[in-house]
């Protein structure tokens, strides 16, 4: 798997997600996430368009990470680029039901 940086024009950060989610990415998706976070970053967008698979331990660190930045005035994390398979991960699992997952990157940071 692979993460890579880039922030928006409106000065969000995206995080790039290529690969599947497996248990073993997560961890590098959590240190990612968390390094944001610790930082003191708490509007986060991820790209999920090159993402073909998520595990439960995708999802445990987005819930994680949903939770900590939601801790912080206006802190947000949400999702978009979702393939139909991936996005139905989301929604058995709930997520759906609290997390954006909007289809393109000006979508999930409307109002962000």
């Amino acid at each position: 798997m692979n993460i890579t940086t880039s922030v928006t024009d409106s000065g969000i950060e995206v995080l790039h997600i290529q690969g599947n989610l497996d248990s073993h990415a997560a961890q590098a998706l959590e240190s990612a996430l968390w390094n944001l976070i610790e930082a003191g970053t708490y509007r986060i967008l991820v790209d999920l368009h090159d993402v073909d698979y998520v595990s439960s331990g995708g999802l445990r660190t987005f819930l994680a990470a949903y939770k900590e930045v939601h801790k912080h005035e206006g802190g947000d994390l949400r999702l978009y680029g979702a393939n139909d398979y991936v996005h139905k991960i989301f929604e058995l699992a709930g997520f759906t039901d609290f997390l954006t997952l909007a289809p393109d990157q000006a979508a999930a940071a409307k109002e962000l």
